[in-house]
């Protein structure tokens, strides 16, 4: 399956004492799933897992840079920022959800939770196409 990813370039001018980011062009980025999981989420706290992110062979061919998640069974709390999940805190995000989560950065630092029984959550793994 091949997704298509419009990045925006951005550059930076400077006027006077103002800063303004413009955006001068956008690269398409063709991206490629490589892997995938199934992951149960429970009252701990949980994120995904760190060599599906940055595969063996991420030297050559990359690491995940997007990943779509399925939630199913019950609804989960989801933090992007690097916080921990738990039963007040993030996202609330609905069974039978889908949602996307986009950079390496992100992906690594995303964590979820489920206090009331257990979510299944299912998890693709994108990465850009051609390396």
């Amino acid at each position: 399956m091949l997704l298509l990813m419009a990045m925006p370039l951005f550059g930076v001018s400077v006027d006077g004492q103002s800063v303004r980011l413009e955006s001068t062009f956008y690269e398409t980025v063709i991206l490629r799933a490589y892997a995938s999981e199934v992951i149960t989420v429970n009252a701990e706290a949980k994120g995904f897992t760190l060599s599906k992110i940055i595969p063996g062979d991420a030297a050559t061919k990359g690491v995940a840079i997007e990943a779509l998640v399925s939630v199913e069974d019950n609804s989960i709390r989801a933090c992007f920022d690097g916080t921990t999940a738990d039963a007040t805190h993030c996202h609330a995000v609905g069974k039978d959800r889908d949602f996307t989560i986009t950079g390496a950065a992100n992906l690594q630092q995303f964590s979820m939770y489920q206090g009331s029984g257990q979510a299944t959550i299912h998890v693709t793994y994108f990465r850009q196409a051609g390396k």
